[in-house]
């Protein structure tokens, strides 16, 4: 269901940022890969404390890992990746899910990963510590995510 606000008495439609659409996506492709069924939709809270229901539009899945998109709806606010599919891909490795940064850097130098999707509110160490720590050894691709 579409939501609105009022802006300079102007009734504008509320979009999706690319961040909550990856978040979608990556959730429902993490609940696809543990529980082995499809999924259609995935509710999320954004930071703001916005329930969204996005419609997963496209998923692929092989036993160890599952991609899933979410279309980018940038409401009334003119954004040039309106329409796009935001994918994301969860995989089954053998270390599990590493969500500290210690942790990561010694995976990132042990796995050599394509890409690293990075928080930069970690618990031991914030992701900008890790982010240097891996461009110390590594030149691999870092997207930095962050609730702030």
């Amino acid at each position: 269901m579409k939501q609105y606000i009022v802006k300079n008495q102007k009734k504008l439609a509320l979009g999706y940022t690319t961040g909550s659409c990856a978040a979608g996506a990556a959730k429902a492709a993490a609940q696809a890969l543990l529980s082995g069924q499809p999924v259609r939709q995935m509710q999320l809270m954004t930071p703001k404390g916005i329930a969204l229901t996005l419609d997963i539009e496209h998923m692929t899945r092989t036993p160890e890992q599952v991609r899933c998109a979410v279309r980018k709806d940038a409401g009334d606010d003119p954004d040039i990746t309106h329409g796009i599919l935001i994918y994301a891909e969860v995989q089954k490795i053998p270390a599990g899910v590493v969500i500290d940064g210690g942790e990561g850097v010694a995976m990132a130098a042990s796995f050599a990963p394509d890409v690293i999707l990075l928080d930069i509110m970690l618990p031991v160490m914030d992701g900008w510590q890790v982010c240097r720590e891996v461009r110390r050894k590594s030149s691999v691709p870092i997207i930095m995510l962050t609730a702030k």
